[in-house]
């Protein structure tokens, strides 16, 4: 790889990182003018982002005494291991706003029993939901997508 390719690869770094700081900076004069934040965290790319950028505007107004929030859905449609996942980093989460003492306060709603993971499977005979087997007429269905139209 040649000198150029490093050369745009750092001015790339640069061009995120300003991007990054430009939000944060955003955030935390929204804190500072008395407004509350708030975050849909799914365990995403974009929200993990998003919500990275929300804790360190956060932390740099640690005078804040407003309460944020963290919201997120365990659907319990999804996959085990991806709901784990997403139980782990909320946890882990929990730990740091407590070392910290953030204002912010995690909030994660469920659906009812017989929308669980367990019962949609068992108890109605469908397939867990894998990228092999989440294709229907040919078009790419999303378990969130299928969930809804159900409900529908």
């Amino acid at each position: 790889m040649g000198r150029s390719y490093f050369l745009g690869a750092k001015k790339m770094e640069q061009e995120i990182f300003s991007k990054m700081e430009d939000a944060i900076s955003v955030m935390q004069r929204y804190i500072e003018q008395g407004y509350s934040l708030s975050c849909g965290y799914s365990g995403g790319k974009d929200s993990t982002c998003t919500l990275v950028l929300m804790i360190e505007a956060i932390r740099r107004a640690n005078r804040s005494t407003i309460g944020h929030h963290i919201q997120s859905v365990d659907s319990t449609i999804e996959n085990p291991t991806i709901a784990n996942f997403l139980h782990l980093v909320l946890d882990e989460l929990q730990l740091y706003i407590e070392e910290t003492a953030m204002p912010v306060a995690i909030h994660v709603t469920k659906p009812s029993l017989a929308s669980q993971f367990v019962v949609s499977t068992i108890g109605r005979g469908t397939l867990v939901r894998t990228p092999e087997n989440g294709v229907r007429d040919g078009r790419r269905m999303r378990a969130c997508a299928d969930y809804g139209a159900r409900q529908v």
